[in-house]
C-alpha cells in the first residue's frame, strides 16, 4: 500500500487530524491539532508532526512533539529537546505505519534539537517496541499514577492516606478556599508556577502558554484551580481535560506557606470535582524510576490509585554534544546547592 506523509499545517485537515485522535483508543490532547494551536502560540516552543495518510487521504497515524527551548540563538541549541507526549498513535497498531512515522520523524528532527523523548501515556506492546529500537530510540522504564474517578468522591477518598485528610482538615481550618481560575488570576498563578520549578531545577515554560489556556478556545481544555488564602493564591494546578480523563500538568506552590498544605488541599478537592464531573480518571502524571527513590512519587500514591509503567523512548541526536551538556548540568546543580 502507497501512504501519504505529511507535516505541514497548511496541508492537513484539522478536523479530520482531530477526529482521529479523539476516536483512537490511545488518543489525547498533546497529539491532538487543539494541542499544536496552542504550543505554536507559546514562545520558544515549535510544534512539530507527521502524519500518514492512506490512499484515500484518511489519517492513520500520527506523532507530535513540542521542540523546547529555555533561549533563542546558540544557547537556545544547547537546551533544546523534543518532548512527545502520548505519541505516536496509529490505527490499530500497524507496525508499518509506525515505522514510516518514526523514520520521517527522525528525518524531519535530526537537526532541531540535541534529542526527541516519548513519554507514554498507554502500555506499547513487545512488537511495537521492536520498531523503536530498530529506529535507534532507547526504552527506560518510568512510572505513573492513575486514579479511577468515576465512582462516588467517598469511595474516592476512602483510599487516601490519614496524613492527605488531615492535611486537607488542617488547610481548611486555617481558611484556604478551592478556587476555579480565571484569566485575571494568571499573574499570581504564573509567579507560583515558575517560584516553584526554579526551586527544583526544572526548565520552565513561558508565561505565554498559561496565559493562553485561560483563552475562551481552550477554556473546556486546560482547566486550572487554585488554594487561596486571605485573597491570594498559594497554590495552582493547571490540568488538561481530554475525553474521559482529567491530566495533572503543571503544579506550583508557595514555599512561605507550607503550613497550609496548598498541594495536598488542591488534589484533595480536583479529585472530588472529578469525580462530581464523571471523569474515569485522574492522572497524575510522572512518578519515576520505579528503581530509585522518589519522594514525589511517594507523595501521589498517598492519595491511591495505580501505580503503572508505560515508561519513555529516547532517542539522542547528537551524543557527543548531549552528554557533553548533560554532564555540565550535573555540575551546575551540585555547585547551586
Amino acid at each position: 500500500m502507497n501512504f501519504n506523509i505529511c507535516s505541514s499545517i497548511q496541508n492537513i485537515n484539522l478536523n479530520d487530524w482531530n477526529k482521529f485522535v479523539e476516536e483512537h483508543p490511545n488518543g489525547n490532547f498533546f497529539q491532538s491539532a487543539y494541542a499544536h494551536e496552542l504550543f505554536s502560540k507559546t514562545k520558544l516552543y515549535e510544534p512539530l508532526f507527521v502524519t500518514c495518510l492512506n490512499p484515500n487521504k484518511e489519517i492513520i497515524g500520527i506523532i507530535q512533539g513540542v521542540l523546547q527551548k529555555e533561549y533563542s540563538g546558540l544557547i537556545g541549541f544547547l537546551t533544546s529537546r523534543i518532548i512527545i507526549t502520548g505519541g505516536p498513535i496509529v490505527k490499530n497498531n500497524d507496525k508499518n505505519v509506525l515505522d514510516i512515522l518514526l523514520k520521517e520523524w527522525n528525518l524531519l528532527v535530526k537537526h532541531k534539537a540535541l534529542y526527541t523523548q516519548i513519554r507514554n501515556l498507554f502500555e506499547q506492546n513487545n512488537q511495537l517496541k521492536d520498531i523503536y529500537t530498530a529506529n535507534k530510540f532507547k526504552f527506560e522504564n518510568h512510572s505513573n499514577i492513575l486514579i479511577k474517578t468515576n465512582t462516588d468522591f467517598e469511595d474516592i477518598s476512602s483510599e487516601f492516606h490519614k496524613s492527605r485528610k488531615r492535611n486537607h482538615t488542617k488547610a481548611c481550618n486555617k481558611g484556604v478556599k478551592f478556587k476555579l481560575l480565571s484569566g485575571n488570576d494568571i499573574e499570581q498563578a504564573y509567579q507560583l508556577l515558575k517560584e516553584t520549578y526554579h526551586r527544583v531545577n526544572l526548565p520552565f515554560p513561558h508565561q505565554s502558554l498559561f496565559s493562553l489556556c485561560f483563552s475562551d478556545h481552550f477554556s473546556n481544555k486546560v482547566i486550572a484551580f487554585g488554594a487561596l488564602y486571605e485573597g491570594r493564591l498559594i497554590g495552582v494546578r493547571f490540568l488538561i481535560s481530554y475525553k474521559n480523563t482529567l491530566y495533572d500538568w503543571y503544579a506550583g506552590s508557595s514555599d512561605s506557606h507550607k503550613n497550609k498544605y496548598p498541594n495536598d488541599f488542591l488534589i484533595y478537592n480536583i479529585l472530588n470535582w472529578a469525580s462530581e464531573n464523571k471523569f474515569e480518571y485522574f492522572d497524575f502524571g510522572g512518578a519515576g524510576k520505579l528503581s530509585n527513590d522518589y519522594g514525589v512519587r511517594d507523595h501521589k500514591l498517598k492519595f491511591g490509585g495505580k501505580l503503572v509503567s508505560f515508561g519513555r523512548f529516547t532517542k539522542v541526536h547528537f551524543p557527543s554534544l548531549f552528554y557533553l551538556i548533560k554532564n555540565i548540568f550535573l555540575i551546575w546543580k551540585k555547585l547551586k546547592k
